[in-house]
């Protein structure tokens, strides 16, 4: 359940929260996107959190910053740790 010390927050702001929090994602997650990069593939490392996370393409090793929300937007699935790689 989730609580808000605010009074003026709309119930669609609390919508997108929650639908923007349905992937479990952290430091060194590899993640697939909706759309492939032009190097031909869609699976990115996450290499920063915060306000904007940046990623990194596996096949390139090219580097970019999304912020969050778009981030959320554009993600398909997250499909392993760095860890279990």
């Amino acid at each position: 359940m989730l609580v808000f010390l605010f009074t003026e927050i709309d119930i669609n702001d609390i919508i997108k929260m929650v639908i923007y929090m349905k992937y479990d994602y952290k430091l060194g997650s590899i993640v697939i996107m909706k759309k492939q990069h032009p190097c031909g593939t869609n699976k990115w490392e996450i290499t920063r959190i915060g306000t904007d996370i940046k990623i990194k393409c596996l096949n390139c090793n090219r580097t970019i910053m999304l912020p969050r929300v778009d981030f959320n937007k554009k993600i398909k699935k997250v499909i392993t740790d760095e860890n279990e790689i």
